[in-house]
């Protein structure tokens, strides 16, 4: 990886040599600081090189320090001397000749929870959320962290004030308007009639969420258990010990009660889904080393085959399972099978990441790990979309925006009755890697996040398929609470909502700070369920389309802290009800799209 940074570093324009060492930082942990010797009098800034590398390179790769140099160190022999590149100094960078300190307490709050969020070492007033790797997930922690020292900020305060300054200046002129999270207890949900029928071992009860509704509606309508029934599956180059990894997944288990959950939708006065105190959560271990290459492969596409049509039985937990198949005595097939309506993208990967994490410290002999305790539950956010759900304000503003109020009716991409003649045919594409660095440029020049530039493109397409300018899509959006913890807890926190736009003429920057800027203003009203608006407009389909982001960084510490190699290319399988769902998923660094 260090060659690979150096040799995109030598790509920049104002770098003539270029090297990169793992450096220890003042807690201890590792850094990558890149040293450059400029190609002219005047060293390129820090955020120039950053912005560089972030257009072709994982972020992971991208150093938190860079240094300038007159001349590499080199040994007698003329090559390069790794071991004597200097220490970097106390300050940020020695390249940073456009770094703006904090200039007060509101200013210097505000640059200390973005890097540590953010993973770098300072943050200037003018630096860029999104060009130093921020996204959703992360504007959530910013946000709640920054309430937590006192600081009323939103997340959608972020979105609009991408930089310290700017949402510094927002705090002083406005205030904050999130939603206050209010604390639930175990059962306050539930009536005391009901509470009186829960069975045995049930430590919580609470209804469902509107999604997971709609999930279980369309499960129970099509009896087919590829319809939000998610499989993965990957080959990994790792150690496998079976008493580990099965330990790892029962402490986490213990940790999170998504993963202790089932549902009974007939036997209360309403659907509620049972948290109960123990799921038996046995992981599967299958041995297939006694078959060669080929053999191995069909035997686990088959068993791939045989998960896929064995459905979870809703009133059991766990709704979630593990299986792994020994492929050598270095490598295994890791396959998890989940009913979707227990979890979402990121909440998956969480989970992932924490038994990766027990099973890495029970291999080194260290125990089991002690998480973080969890404040925030699942529970906390049905009671928040109960309340968005007698928002009048919401209301309004999804008739509004929906063909409510006089508007247009809703512009349809498919003639009807067309979804249920469509047969699912799946198209997978890896973005070629220049592409991928140019659409990040166009991000990092708008300011945006990554997601706004793919979803402006997706928006597009339906305009040429639908031969018109007022489009809709689904817009997979994260409902996530707005806690320190909220991006910890696990569970289904999507909502799928209707985006709708009409596309100005002019250019592709045009398209992408209008689409930034239609999301920005459905932000307050994300948290309202689309079954909502469906009931309100008549009951029918809202769209044909759907768009969905993956960016599940959340992992990637641990995969490269246990050293973790993947082979091939991991086997993700899920149906949902949409005519045309596109996906778009970070692997190895770039953007793959899954139509």
């Amino acid at each position: 990886e260090l060659a690979e940074i150096e040799a995109a570093l030598r790509e920049h324009p104002g770098v003539r040599e270029a090297a990169v060492a793992a450096r220890r930082d003042r807690a201890g942990g590792d850094r990558l600081v890149a040293y450059v010797v400029p190609a002219d009098a005047d060293a390129p800034s820090a955020a120039s090189l950053r912005a560089h590398l972030r257009a072709g390179l994982p972020e992971h790769m991208v150093p938190g320090v860079f240094l300038a140099l007159d001349a590499l160190p080199l040994t007698p022999s003329g090559k390069l001397d790794r071991a004597a590149l200097p220490e970097p100094g106390p300050d940020r960078a020695g390249v940073e000749d456009d770094f703006v300190a904090p200039r007060d307490v509101v200013e210097d709050t505000l640059a200390s929870i973005w890097a540590g969020v953010l993973g770098v070492d300072a943050v200037g007033v003018h630096d860029n959320f999104y060009a130093l790797g921020g996204d959703s997930i992360l504007s959530l922690r910013v946000a709640a962290l920054a309430r937590e020292r006192g600081l009323p900020v939103s997340i959608r305060q972020v979105a609009l004030n991408p930089t310290v300054a700017g949402l510094a200046a927002s705090i002083r002129a406005e205030g904050a308007s999130a939603d206050a999270v209010a604390r639930t207890a175990p059962f306050d949900l539930v009536s005391p009639e009901d509470r009186a029928r829960l069975p045995e071992g049930v430590v919580d009860a609470y209804p469902l969420a509107r999604i997971q509704l709609g999930m279980l509606y369309h499960r129970e309508r099509k009896p087919d258990p590829a319809v939000y029934h998610g499989l993965t599956s990957f080959h990994v180059r790792m150690p496998l010990d079976a008493e580990a990894l099965q330990r790892a997944v029962l402490h986490v288990t213990a940790r999170h009660p998504n993963l202790r959950t089932a549902f009974d939708l007939e036997s209360f006065s309403e659907p509620l889904q049972l948290v109960y105190g123990e799921a038996v959560f046995p992981v599967g271990f299958h041995d297939l080393r006694h078959l060669e290459g080929e053999e191995q492969e069909e035997a686990v596409a088959r068993f791939i085959r045989e998960e896929q049509e064995r459905p979870f039985d809703l009133a059991r937990a766990p709704q979630i399972r593990f299986d792994v198949h020994r492929r050598t005595d270095e490598s295994f097939q890791f396959t998890l099978v989940e009913n979707h309506a227990v979890s979402d993208g990121w909440s998956l990967h969480t989970v992932l990441a924490e038994v990766l994490a027990s099973y890495f410290s029970h291999l080194a002999g260290d125990g089991l790990p002690e998480f973080p305790p969890l404040e925030s539950t699942y529970r906390d956010f049905i009671h928040l979309e109960r309340r968005t759900l007698e928002s009048e304000g919401a209301r309004r503003f999804w008739r509004g925006r929906l063909g409510g109020d006089g508007r247009p009716p809703l512009p349809r991409v498919l003639p009807a009755g067309h979804r249920e003649e469509t047969r699912l045919r799946r198209v997978v594409r890896r973005l070629p890697k220049p592409l991928v660095a140019r659409l990040r440029r166009v991000a990092q020049r708008e300011a945006v996040p990554h997601k706004r530039v793919l979803l402006a493109a997706h928006l597009r397409v339906l305009a040429l398929m639908a031969g018109r300018r007022d489009v809709l899509t689904g817009l997979s959006s994260n409902g996530r609470l707005e806690t320190p913890d909220g991006d910890r807890v696990a569970g289904l926190f999507l909502n799928t909502l209707p985006f709708r736009l009409e596309l100005p003429e002019g250019s592709w920057s045009e398209l992408v700070r209008r689409v930034h800027r239609a999301e920005l203003e459905v932000m307050p009203h994300r948290r309202y369920p689309p079954a909502a608006i469906q009931a309100e407009l008549g009951g029918g389909p809202l769209f044909d389309a759907s768009f969905v982001y993956l960016n599940f960084h959340v992992v990637a510490d641990q995969v490269r802290a246990g050293g973790v190699r993947f082979e091939g290319q991991p086997v993700v399988l899920e149906e949902t009800n949409f005519a045309l769902m596109t996906t778009f998923q970070h692997l190895a660094g770039h953007a793959r799209r899954i139509s």
